[in-house]
């Protein structure tokens, strides 16, 4: 017996071995996103229990059924079984919740009940929870192949379509329940009329006389030959992609309708009311400075432009969707001050259990928060700076996340973002608050808007706080009254900025020399690192013979 169960032992290895080099390179080929036929939906399968389910009158019944062909010894299917998300997805989407979704767990070896009880040597444990498991329990080592779902190894979750196809979700359910319901809504079949899911629509509107791109999300199985888009009851334009560029010539709140059509027929109407704004309303007066209300800043915009519908919000927000208690956390204590922050992610969370377990989707964040338009003013006398700080949301990932801040002459064009934009700065963003500043004063007389972008992956969110843009007068900090030469502090480290050669000396106040260096033309970092935290005084001369005496205080 025991040299069974050390064959049996041997094989479960071996199956898992074959997950792990066969499947997934396959799926990174793109197999998981494919749909591919089965063989039949007709098939009853008996749990352990001895119900009975045919697989057939689920699907048409209108059931989206997720199958997870798994087995008692392998470890990656364990792995799925312990994070809990068949659970939750039985309970918020089948019979338990929406029913909307039937999930069947299978041991796909047709092992024996005692084992599924995690009884013996064979198996990672007890599959049933002690028997709560609320959704069915099947032994069957001929379903998959009666179902026409090839298995070259486990685990393999499947989601089956009306159609008469599946595709795998193991990788997703892995993740999140979400996952595997956003997934279902692919299984319409190839006799179905599209079905309009979301317009999405830039949380700034649309403006009067610049177009807003539109986007449009459908789902169909044949290929969609039209979109018929009307705005308050009346045709405004047909399109062949999911997409329209809006132009409303009135302010004011308007309904903006699509209906999808392919060769089944036309899809329910879905309507949005949309916000149309003037296209350019004045400069906001400095200093601006945060104002949390709705959601959000005051008078800014946010824009999705990589589309994966995660953009800036309240951190007080994403908490609450998170279902974070507020003795794990709170949005005072991950703000610098004050109550709230701005949070924009680029691992999009669906399960926050701490800082060690924060479950979701990665996405390739390129998420925008658009400034007011500003002008800066020209006086010479007067200095513009932007002061923010910001940290990652969390420590657990070696990758940082990024920001960059750009400007634009206003107002914005959302058609052709980059056009005319300017590269301020960008920067790695780490765990611990930073403080960013940045001298606007190279753009004075200018009416601009600003945008700090969130542009990274792999790593986890950037959280932004107690953001500014004032104007001051000179005083003995300001940059240099010359257009030649300009000081500006980063980080607390001092970089200078200039059209020619420059030399430069650091003295303590009493007169002591610190550091001195030359620089070429351009923007460079003063070599600053041996100097302790103080104040100092910062002597320039350029090439021209100017000379200029700053204060700096290094931190």
């Amino acid at each position: 017996m025991k040299k069974t169960n050390t064959l049996r032992l041997f094989f479960g290895l071996l199956l898992c071995s074959l997950y792990l080099s066969t499947a997934l390179p396959a799926r990174a080929q793109g197999v998981d996103g494919e749909w591919l036929p089965l063989k039949s939906l007709v098939y009853t399968a008996q749990t352990i229990y001895g119900e009975r389910i045919s697989i057939d009158s689920l699907v048409q019944a209108g059931k989206k059924v997720v199958i997870d062909f798994s087995g008692t010894y392998c470890g990656p299917c364990w792995q799925i079984h312990k994070r809990g998300t068949a659970e939750r997805l039985w309970q918020k989407y089948g019979p338990e919740g929406t029913d909307e979704l039937y999930f069947i767990w299978v041991e796909a070896t047709g092992a024996k009940r005692e084992a599924i009880e995690g009884k013996g040597n064979n198996t990672q444990g007890d599959w049933t929870n002690g028997g709560t498991i609320p959704y069915p329990i099947v032994s069957d080592a001929y379903m998959a192949n009666a179902l026409g779902v090839t298995i070259t190894g486990i685990p393999k979750v499947v989601l089956l379509s009306a159609a008469g196809t599946y595709t795998e979700v193991q990788d997703i359910l892995l993740i999140s329940e979400e996952g595997v319901y956003n997934k279902s809504k692919e299984c319409l079949s190839s006799q179905d009329a599209p079905v309009v899911r979301d317009l999405y629509i830039p949380s700034w509107g649309v403006t009067t006389d610049t177009p807003s791109e539109i986007q449009a999300y459908v789902g169909s199985v044949p290929p969609v030959t039209e979109y018929r888009w009307q705005v308050n009851g009346t045709d405004y334009a047909t399109t062949h992609e999911p997409r329209l560029a809006l132009t409303w010539p009135t302010t004011g709140e308007v309904e903006l309708s699509l209906i999808a059509v392919n060769r089944n027929g036309a899809s329910t109407p879905l309507s949005q009311r949309v916000q149309v704004r003037a296209a350019h309303q004045g400069a906001m007066q400095l200093p601006l400075q945060e104002s949390f209300e709705a959601d959000g800043l005051l008078g800014w915009s946010r824009a999705d432009l990589d589309g994966d519908h995660v953009g800036w919000t309240s951190l007080a927000a994403e908490l609450k969707r998170l279902n974070v208690s507020a003795d794990q956390l709170s949005a005072k204590t991950m703000s610098r001050s004050g109550e709230d922050c701005l949070l924009s992610w680029s691992f999009y969370p669906t399960i926050f259990r701490g800082y060690t377990d924060l479950v979701g989707y990665p996405v390739q964040s390129n998420n925008w928060l658009i400034s007011p338009v500003i002008k800066v003013p020209e006086a010479e006398t007067e200095d513009t700076k932007l002061t923010l700080y910001a940290r990652s949301f969390s420590k657990q990932f070696k990758r940082q996340d990024t920001l960059t801040i750009l400007s634009v002459v206003a107002p914005i064009d959302p058609t052709v973002w980059e056009s005319g934009s300017k590269l301020l700065l960008t920067t790695p963003v780490s765990y611990n608050w930073q403080k960013i500043e940045y001298d606007l004063s190279s753009l004075r007389g200018q009416e601009i808007q600003l945008i700090l972008a969130h542009q990274t992956a792999g790593a986890t969110g950037l959280l932004i706080d107690d953001l500014t843009i004032e104007t001051t007068g000179h005083n003995a900090t300001a940059s240099p009254t010359t257009s030649d030469c300009r000081v500006t502090i980063l980080d607390g480290v001092p970089y200078v900025e200039s059209a020619t050669p420059i030399e430069w000396r650091l003295y303590t106040p009493s007169g002591a020399l610190q550091a001195e260096g030359l620089t070429p033309e351009g923007r460079h970092q003063l070599v600053t690192e041996a100097v302790s935290q103080g104040l100092y005084i910062l002597s320039i001369t350029t090439s021209a013979g100017d000379s200029h005496c700053y204060k700096l205080v290094l931190p």
